[in-house]
């Protein structure tokens, strides 16, 4: 059994945008391409398969979102519209996080919204935590914290000039 999450966007996605969603719902796993090119997946390293996206479907006929998903949805959409399918490997949190996290990414590429026929599994909604292998951001008054202006050291005071 899948847990399936549906991003409709306004634009067609390109595989850049697709495969740079899928990189964001968790950057430490692999993008492979499966299907003859028709589904792109997001492996583990063993090589399972967390999550398969099928090829983007232009909804082309009027009025479809508004039969498949009601008239509140079909209101917040362009006609026609994009429709990309995320299909995640059972119903734990993790593989459905990611499935909401790509169509989330996605979503905010190209303009829509993500749409899923059940709720999302608890947990599933919840950050990424931070990769254990790199080191936390520096604090806020560290010289090396971004948008902190560089500390003189000794020898690097401005010369005095008493002229």
């Amino acid at each position: 059994m899948t847990y399936d999450v549906v991003a409709l966007v306004r634009e067609a996605p390109d595989v850049r945008a697709l495969v740079d969603a899928m990189v964001d719902a968790h950057p430490d796993l692999k993008v492979v391409g499966a299907g003859d090119g028709a589904v792109i997946q997001l492996c583990d390293g063993s090589g399972r398969a967390l999550l398969s996206i099928e090829a983007a479907q232009e909804v082309r006929v009027p009025g479809e979102v508004e039969r498949l998903l009601g008239p509140d949805i079909a209101a917040q959409l362009p006609d026609p519209c994009w429709w990309i399918e995320a299909r995640a490997a059972g119903a734990d949190p993790g593989p459905a996080g990611l499935a909401h996290r790509f169509a989330g990414g996605l979503v905010q590429r190209l303009g829509g919204l993500v749409w899923s026929p059940r709720p999302a599994p608890p947990g599933a909604l919840d950050p990424l935590p931070a990769p254990a292998d790199q080191p936390p951001p520096p604090a806020p008054d560290h010289p090396g914290a971004a948008g902190t202006a560089p500390q003189p050291h000794h020898d690097q005071q401005p010369e005095r000039r008493d002229n």
